[in-house]
């Protein structure tokens, strides 16, 4: 199976397209026309797995988005290892980390979340 990505690239502040990744070099291609046409370094650009989650307006849900549940709790989608809270055993795969409160959470499947950002241009405000 392919892996899904949101590429995020740190000069530009916005969200591209990812069309390759060269090991070798340790860079990634942006442009499939011209071979070494916007080539880049790992460290530029952020690569967040998609966690094969939909929210509940049919939105692919990435690691580092930020989701907001019915009860308006608030999370970044985080990938990783990871134990949470009241639990002695170590996971590893996506998790919740919520803003407004120090604790972890599992991404529960049968709950709707709805995207309401992406944590790159999450300010720290408090609603």
């Amino acid at each position: 199976m392919l892996r899904k990505y949101k590429v995020y690239d740190y000069k530009t502040d916005e969200v591209v397209e990812l069309d390759g990744i060269e090991f070798k070099l340790s860079s990634v291609k942006q442009d499939t026309i011209l071979p070494n046409w916007a080539m880049r370094e790992f460290d530029e650009l952020g690569i967040f797995f998609y966690s094969e989650v939909k929210d509940k307006d049919g939105n692919e849900i990435f690691e580092s988005d930020i989701i907001q549940d019915d009860d308006y709790n608030r999370y970044i989608v985080c990938f990783g290892t990871y134990v949470v809270d009241g639990e002695s055993k170590v996971n590893h795969g996506f998790y919740l980390s919520n803003i407004d409160k120090e604790e972890m959470a599992y991404l529960w499947l049968d709950k709707e979340y709805k995207v309401v950002g992406f944590w790159h241009k999450f300010k720290g405000e408090k609603e």
